[in-house]
């Protein structure tokens, strides 16, 4: 019986193979920090936006359920300087007050980070930290929203003596410091409470 040996042609990677994988390995990972920082800055200004969009509708439906015209009850105020905002949760608690966040009785006060949050924070009149209706634009200082019983949206600025009329759209900017990254929440003039990228 004649055996015959079978030749093994299998090949295993050269040096220079196995150098360039490690190469794209090292670039890899080089990038994926600066990947990984923009996707979570991402992350964080979305779940803000996210946050602030909620508060506005819970504020929203309570007005909604347990006012009965009164825009006396259930305000959130927006600090834009000092980055957060406030929200009255019961109808007998006092209402957010002064120019800086205080928490109190029925009072929730959020305090974004200080990476993004409104332009006003980061000393920038542009965009505008807040927008109502189609002209009036707000940089600084604090501004005030509230809702009637069906919902429609009234705001009030430092030192303004009334309220909009009913139904006034607002627009709030949330963005980081060299305004790379830029978000928008929406209430429009039927209530409707929305977010958005505008720059990304």
């Amino acid at each position: 019986m004649h055996s015959t040996r079978r030749l093994d042609t299998r090949r295993g990677f050269t040096l220079i193979e196995l150098m360039i994988v490690v190469a794209i390995v090292i670039i890899l990972a080089t990038l994926a920090p600066m990947l990984m920082s923009g996707t979570v800055l991402d992350r964080q200004m979305y779940n803000a936006a996210a946050q602030l969009q909620q508060d506005l509708l819970l504020v929203q439906n309570k007005a909604i359920t347990y006012s009965s015209g009164s825009r006396t009850k259930f305000v959130m105020r927006l600090y834009l300087a000092d980055n957060a905002f406030a929200y009255q949760t019961t109808e007998s608690g006092d209402a957010p007050s002064g120019s800086s966040p205080t928490p109190g009785t029925g009072i929730v006060v959020r305090q974004m980070t200080s990476v993004f949050g409104f332009p006003a924070y980061f000393g920038l009149i542009s965009p505008a930290s807040l927008t109502i209706g189609s002209s009036r634009i707000i940089t600084s200082d604090y501004v005030d929203v509230v809702f009637d019983n069906q919902g429609l949206a009234y705001w009030r600025a430092k030192g303004d003596t009334s309220w909009t009329s009913g139904g006034t759209a607002g627009t709030i900017m949330i963005v980081n410091k060299s305004l790379s990254k830029q978000m928008k929440v929406d209430v429009s003039v039927i209530g409707r409470v929305s977010i958005s990228w505008v720059q990304r």
